[in-house]
């Protein structure tokens, strides 16, 4: 089954190319210009996971995370910044732009499938 990223950024040039490395890569990809935008979409459809920059019109990443978190979603967000530092308290994972392309991958899945708590049992 193919996963969905929903990418939320104003820059139409970096939505594109991430539209295009993560379709290669294997993902079924939404895009939105800004939260506004990507709210709605998270009404209308499920992604797997929400990719998205900080610094939007109309909606900034921070406040959708938080009405993902508010509103009992379940969906993970990576929030995306070249400038911002100041995203402690927000449930989401973070990665500083520019990125490598194979790092974004690696939290995109990391996010995707979180270890798995393994119960372990003392020995007397």
């Amino acid at each position: 089954m193919q996963r969905t990223v929903l990418v939320v950024d104003d820059d139409r040039q970096l939505c594109e190319l991430l539209t295009d490395f993560l379709t290669e890569a294997g993902y079924a990809v939404q895009c939105a210009d800004n939260g506004e935008t990507a709210w709605a979409e998270l009404q209308r459809s499920s992604p797997d996971v929400v990719l998205s920059d900080i610094k939007m019109p109309r909606l900034s990443g921070i406040d959708l995370a938080s009405r993902l978190v508010s509103g009992g979603y379940a969906t993970p967000i990576i929030l995306m910044s070249a400038g911002y530092d100041d995203w402690t308290g927000i449930s989401a994972s973070f990665i500083r732009k520019p990125f490598d392309f194979d790092h974004l991958l690696a939290t995109i899945a990391a996010v995707l499938n979180p270890p798995t708590q393994r119960r372990t049992w003392a020995t007397a």
